[in-house]
């Protein structure tokens, strides 16, 4: 899984990436970290960032979420709303207020009524 982190797709990579912080792989993060750095495309960058709050130690965790959260704003839509997705699927007691925030920050901005619907859809499913 690892090699595909480096994969010439970037959906590829964001997939890998996200993977590998779901199987708890800790051997993987040095790796995600140093292409994380390199990266340029943004979809790739949610699943490499989403990686590395999952692989991470508690101390790191919140610069992942705002990393994360920065790309509500990617210009690559799919990039956004995956952000979004991953925010979800994060959520918990210790990071709650900083993402909300981000949401409702995006919320204030010049997001799609679209993504917007699909935000309050996905919020109110973390409550049921």
């Amino acid at each position: 899984m690892a090699e595909l982190l480096t994969h010439p797709d970037a959906n590829v990579r964001c997939v890998a990436a996200e993977a590998l912080g779901n199987m708890d792989s800790p051997e993987a993060l040095p790796d995600i970290m140093r292409i994380y750095q390199a990266e340029m495309d943004e979809l790739a960058k949610v699943g490499q960032t989403y990686a590395i709050y999952m692989l991470c130690d508690s101390s790191e965790e919140n610069q992942a979420v705002a990393d994360m959260a920065d790309l509500l704003y990617a210009n690559n839509e799919t990039a956004a709303y995956r952000a979004m997705n991953n925010l979800v699927a994060i959520l918990d007691d210790t990071n709650e207020n900083m993402i909300y925030k981000a949401f409702k920050d995006k919320s204030n901005s010049v997001a799609s009524e679209a993504f917007l619907e699909e935000l309050r859809g996905n919020i109110k499913t973390y409550f049921e």
